[in-house]
């Protein structure tokens, strides 16, 4: 099952998701994406600092 969004609290991560997943929320230093867009991107680069989930909190 995939998850809708990613989620993480590293700024550094968040540029690099920004580039390729549209970004839905920034606040409180945490970072959420959709996940919708087909990709390569390689998510073992972000070295378990990012996190997937169908709930969305703002």
């Amino acid at each position: 099952m995939n998850k809708k969004f990613i989620v993480t609290k590293d700024p550094d991560v968040a540029k690099q998701l920004a580039a390729t997943f549209k970004q839905v929320n920034n606040s409180n230093g945490t970072w959420v994406f959709l996940n919708e867009t087909p990709t390569s991107f390689n998510f073992e680069e972000c070295n378990n600092k990012i996190a997937f989930t169908n709930i969305l909190c703002l």
